[in-house]
């Protein structure tokens, strides 16, 4: 599939989509949900787009047989959508859609075990040796999981080995969110909030694996967000605090980037108003109450949005979106690294983890993985 070559340091409109309510990107793909249908493009070659072929497509393509969905999930190398009847449906390659077959599936698949599922947690960063993680959330508050690949513990069962089918997560029976990144994943329960993993990326002060969940902060957080090895999470007044990896300034800080440089435990930023939140692969990005929207960490590929690839360990504000809706209310896409809508007064969801009590506000921004990142947008 023929793909942009120039990266774009300013957001740019994604053309064609006026109808999306949701979208969801994943790793050279995304999909998006509108009022009556469901679709994806991008990279098809694990067949994620889950429209009955393997081929890339530039457009938006219809999900094969997908009605009834709640939400969709997109990540590495499967997709799932969760349907309003609470189970869930996944498609992508083959041991990684929550079934025990190795076949490739390029339709949507349902998972067995799956259901009464409130929520749904997909990796969304990878590579070649890498697979999807997928945990689902459901109505009595457990937390299940799935991955062909468990060898730092985060599918967070006591153990090292992997799942392709969905197991439970050990200890947790009070969640409220969840969230899942490539090699960790968390859960904010009643007490604070659980992390298990990978050695550095869990933020319980540790250089070990954790197979089983361990307790990061007592703060009952309002929003978690990863990216590629680090977390981010906000509090219900606005403070974010983030830990893991900071080899970009993803701790947001201030300090100077080091190469190699952790944060094992969480780490207040500079951010004290936030009221959306979300990380992208080596970034974060925030709208405050005072409506200005700051990004902060790497800006290779001008993610950050500010019209120059300067990267930076401190928050900084980001120009406003240079597409505008022509009508009140209109849900309009803005996407390069970083996305926000059209300063109209539309409201929005986050894409990512959500805390159940988050409220609605307009407008907001959020980040995501690579070369594109989206925003749920909902007419005013």
């Amino acid at each position: 599939m023929p793909r942009p070559s120039i990266p774009s340091a300013r957001p740019v409109q994604v053309t064609g989509l006026t109808d999306a309510i949701a979208v969801s990107a994943g790793v050279e793909y995304a999909c998006r949900s509108a009022r009556a249908a469901r679709s994806c493009w991008g990279g098809n070659a694990l067949g994620v787009l889950g429209n009955g072929t393997a081929t890339d497509s530039l457009t938006p393509t219809p999900v094969t047989g997908l009605t009834g969905v709640k939400e969709i999930a997109a990540g590495f190398s499967a997709t799932c959508a969760l349907k309003t009847d609470g189970t869930v449906w996944c498609w992508g390659r083959g041991g990684d859609y929550g079934t025990t077959s190795l076949t490739q599936s390029n339709v949507p698949v349902q998972v067995t075990g799956l259901a009464n599922v409130q929520h749904l947690a997909n990796a969304n960063e990878g590579g070649t040796s890498f697979t999807s993680l997928v945990c689902a959330l459901l109505a009595d508050k457990t937390v299940q999981c799935f991955s062909n690949y468990n060898g730092s513990g985060q599918l967070g069962n006591g153990t090292k080995d992997s799942s392709r089918t969905p197991a439970p997560v050990s200890g947790i029976g009070d969640a409220s969110a969840i969230m899942a990144s490539l090699l960790h994943a968390c859960a904010v329960r009643a007490d604070g909030t659980w992390c298990w993993g990978a050695s550095q990326l869990v933020g319980d002060g540790s250089v070990e694996n954790r197979l089983s969940p361990v307790k990061v902060s007592p703060t009952l957080f309002a929003e978690l967000s990863s990216g590629f090895e680090h977390t981010c999470a906000r509090e219900t007044g606005g403070a974010v605090w983030c830990w893991g990896s900071n080899n970009r300034g993803q701790s947001g800080d201030g300090a100077t980037i080091k190469v190699s440089d952790y944060r094992l435990s969480p780490a207040k930023s500079n951010v004290t108003d936030a009221v959306l939140l979300s990380a992208g692969m080596f970034h974060n990005c925030v709208h405050t109450k005072t409506k200005r929207t700051l990004c902060w960490g790497a800006n290779n590929f001008g993610e950050l949005g500010w019209g120059t690839p300067s990267s930076s360990s401190a928050p900084r504000s980001r120009p406003k979106s240079s597409g505008r809706s022509k009508k009140r209310g209109t849900p309009l896409i803005d996407c390069c690294h970083s996305c926000h809508p059209a300063q109209t007064r539309t409201l929005v969801r986050p894409c990512d983890l959500r805390a159940a009590a988050l409220s609605l506000v307009a407008p907001a921004l959020f980040a995501n993985l690579h070369q594109r990142a989206f925003v749920r947008a909902y007419a005013a």
